[in-house]
């Protein structure tokens, strides 16, 4: 039977490296050009966001782009009538708030720290500087914001598709190759939460897990899962 007992505390080595990096470092784990990350340093600044703390609330003007530097973030959107939805589990490298920033909107989600975590926020009036004057920074946020749209299209296509396949396909977008060759994963939020993000239930998600183990496609304990079969569970996924 699987076991999930995340311990939140524990970092990555990842996630340990993020923490002593610098705004130029930071702007790199983002995928901005090299000659751009000093001139955006200036506009950092290093955010120590608490467990549960709010970053960015649903309605707050956008003033800055975030990178996570270590930790978790959730975008969380709150619907009436029905419990709150984890749109996206950010990791470390991963940014957000480009979109609310360039096309002047209102952020519609909330950011909520998960586990103590560190972010980088670049202010707006140096992002958007940059962009009047660099078309290396314009290419940029192009395909920054083109990877975000197919990932939507990718999102709402997935609707259509089986909880396994939901499921199995978040496996395989987590899960990255070690030396040997395998792959695994440490998952990145509660299972409520990542039973949230694919629509879900928390005991759908266990049952899942419980088949894909007892079939031989994972070997899961705690946080940790290790994909035994990548070409079955690819398979299962549709692709």
């Amino acid at each position: 039977m699987p076991c999930w007992n995340h311990d939140e505390s524990v970092s990555t080595p990842m996630e340990m490296a993020a923490t002593r990096c610098t705004p130029s470092q930071a702007a790199r784990l983002a995928g901005l050009p090299r000659a751009i990350r000093a001139r955006l340093a200036p506009g950092a600044s290093l955010l120590a966001v608490s467990r549960g703390q709010l970053l960015v609330r649903a309605g707050d003007k956008p003033n800055a782009i975030y990178v996570l530097a270590r930790g978790r973030i959730d975008l969380v959107a709150k619907f009436s009538g029905r419990g709150p939805k984890v749109l996206d589990i950010l990791r470390p490298g991963q940014s957000f708030g480009e979109a609310f920033l360039f096309l002047g909107r209102r952020f519609t989600f909330d950011a909520l720290a998960a586990v103590d975590s560190l972010v980088w926020s670049f202010a707006a009036s140096a992002v958007m500087g940059e962009i009047a004057a660099s078309s290396d920074v314009n290419r940029h946020w192009l395909q920054t914001l083109s990877r975000q749209l197919l990932d939507a299209i990718e999102e709402r296509q997935s609707r259509a598709l089986s909880g396994t396949q939901r499921f199995a396909q978040l496996l395989l977008r987590y899960a990255v190759a070690s030396r040997s060759g395998h792959l695994h994963l440490q998952f990145p939020a509660r299972k409520t939460e990542m039973a949230s993000r694919i629509d879900l239930s928390p005991e759908h998600l266990s049952r899942l897990l419980r088949s894909m183990s007892d079939s031989g496609l994972i070997s899961v304990c705690g946080s940790t899962v290790e994909i035994i079969d990548p070409q079955a569970l690819r398979a299962m996924a549709g692709g």
